[in-house]
């Protein structure tokens, strides 16, 4: 089963909001093409369907968002924690051996298959160590403010793998 992603950036009446949407999809099209992890939401095909109108085709992910599973029933027992944890933990692990920091993990990126699988998702702020100016705004706040390391939150340049782990 598939998922398809769209991107329409013509909502958005700024062209500069467009280009950044349009460089997000394409970031997150290189660093996700780049995974085989049973632990990432792999991607197949990236496709332009219009002027401004992008797709991308992934896993489709027959389950719920760790945040879902968190609102339903709270506060999660150790040995499911850390088991989630170990899970999220290998897929990162390929993604930063790959160059690739995802930058904004937090529970509404980790999807839960059915069988309670995660699988990582949403790469659409990663950073690509190899080719940082390609891919990224250096120095700029990108992420989710109650889930950044400090040093994200600074907008430092230097970032690495540990702002994935923090």
């Amino acid at each position: 089963n598939f998922a398809v992603k769209i991107v329409d950036t013509r909502r958005y009446q700024k062209e500069e909001v467009q280009a950044e949407l349009l460089r997000r999809f394409r970031l997150e099209v290189e660093a996700m093409s780049r995974l085989r992890n049973p632990h990432v939401v792999n991607i197949y095909e990236a496709m332009q369907l219009q002027e401004s109108v992008f797709a991308l085709v992934m896993d489709f992910v027959d389950g719920r968002t760790l945040q879902g599973l968190l609102d339903r029933v709270g506060r999660l027992k150790t040995r499911r924690t850390l088991d989630i944890i170990r899970q999220v933990a290998n897929g990162l692990y390929e993604a930063h051996t790959q160059g690739i920091i995802h930058r904004d993990l937090k529970p509404e990126n980790i999807l839960l298959t059915a069988d309670g699988v995660p699988k990582v998702t949403d790469f659409g702020i990663a950073k690509m160590l190899m080719d940082d100016s390609h891919f990224t705004k250096t120095g700029s706040k990108m992420g989710t403010v109650p889930y950044m390391a400090p040093e994200q939150y600074e907008g430092r340049k230097d970032l690495g793998k540990e702002v994935d782990v923090f």
